[in-house]
C-alpha cells in the first residue's frame, strides 16, 4: 500500500512562496501556499493583499488571493477594487470574492453580464463563477454558450459547469 507524498509546506516557505508571487506580474499567486498559513504568517498575507488591493485594484490576481483567504477586514477594499475593476474579468473576479466575503449587494447580475462580454476571458471567469459561487437560474444560458460560443474553451468551459451546478444544485 503507497502512501500519498506530503504537499504540506512549511510555514516561511509556504509564505516565502506567497510572498514572491503576490508581487511577480503575469504569474499566478501561489493559492496553495496561501492555504497553508498559520497565526502571524497568515496576518502578515492578509496585510501585503491589503497593499496590493489599494495600491493595484485592477490587479485581478488579488481577487482570487481575497477568495482563499476570506478575511473580513479585506472586504471595503475589495468592494473598492470591484467598483474600479478595469474589465469584465477583473469584475467577475471581484464580484466571486466580494460573495465569498457574504458581500452579496451590487454582484447579482456581474456574472450574468459578463456571459455577454466580447472578452472571451470575461466569458470564461463568468462561467467559472456561475459554476462554484452563484446560485440561481442560469442553466439556459450556459446551455446556449456551450452549443454557440465561438471559441471552443468557452463551449467546453459552460458545458463543464453546466454539469457541476448540476451536481452542485441539483
Amino acid at each position: 500500500m503507497s502512501e500519498r507524498p506530503d504537499t504540506s509546506m512549511d510555514g516561511s516557505v509556504a509564505f516565502k512562496a506567497f510572498a514572491v508571487s503576490v508581487f511577480q506580474q503575469g504569474k499566478a499567486i501561489d493559492l496553495r501556499a496561501l492555504r497553508s498559513l498559520k497565526g502571524l504568517e497568515r496576518r502578515a498575507a492578509r496585510d501585503m493583499i491589503l497593499e496590493r488591493l489599494l495600491k493595484h485594484p485592477e490587479d485581478a490576481r488579488i481577487a482570487r488571493a481575497v477568495s482563499t483567504l476570506r478575511d473580513p477586514q479585506l472586504l471595503a477594499p475589495t468592494r473598492a477594487a470591484f467598483d474600479q475593476a478595469p474589465n469584465d474579468s477583473a469584475r467577475v473576479a471581484f464580484a466571486v470574492a466580494l460573495r465569498l466575503l457574504g458581500a452579496f449587494e451590487g454582484t447579482d447580475g456581474v456574472a450574468l453580464r459578463a456571459l455577454e462580454s466580447a472578452e472571451r476571458d470575461a466569458r470564461l471567469a463568468a462561467i467559472k463563477a456561475l459554476s462554484e459561487a452563484f446560485p440561481g437560474p442560469v442553466d439556459a444560458r450556459l446551455e446556449i454558450l456551450a452549443a454557440e460560443d465561438p471559441d471552443p474553451r468557452v463551449k467546453m468551459a459552460a458545458a463543464e459547469a453546466l454539469k457541476r451546478r448540476q451536481d452542485r444544485w441539483g
